[in-house]
């Protein structure tokens, strides 16, 4: 998937579980039987995937926190957010209701067999690793 435009408005899918914890964030998506898991910086670009900000409002919240210049966190995040939206853990909220999945009930969890790890950068510095 192709990262999305710096003006996009990303909110966390609320059909998945997550917990943040000492080393980042587990995130449990039951309909699709996965686990993923965020480094610490990663975490920080989830928290603020609140569907109210753009990409571009996250890239320049973070870069003091992170000692990064807006552009490079621009890109990270923007690559970041195209994995998400790749796995479904994020989706966008200006898509058409067409293009969004319906919601559907999580009441079987299945075997939880595939396990991703997402952003997988620390600080901005490196590439973010592919979803497995």
């Amino acid at each position: 998937m192709n990262a999305p435009s710096p003006s996009a408005v990303l909110a966390r899918n609320e059909r998945t579980a997550w917990r943040v914890l000492d080393t980042g964030t587990v995130i449990f998506f039951p309909e699709a039987g996965t686990l993923h898991q965020l480094n610490r910086t990663a975490t920080r670009v989830w928290e603020h995937l609140d569907g109210r900000r753009t990409l571009a409002d996250i890239a320049v919240a973070l870069t003091d926190e992170f000692n990064v210049d807006a552009e490079m966190a621009a890109e990270q995040i923007a690559a970041l957010a195209g994995e998400l939206l790749a796995v479904d853990l994020v989706i966008d909220v200006h898509a058409p209701a067409d293009e969004l999945d319906a919601v559907s009930d999580i009441g079987n969890f299945g075997d939880i067999g595939n396990f991703g790890d997402i952003g997988n950068f620390d600080d901005f510095d490196g590439v973010i690793a592919e979803t497995t």
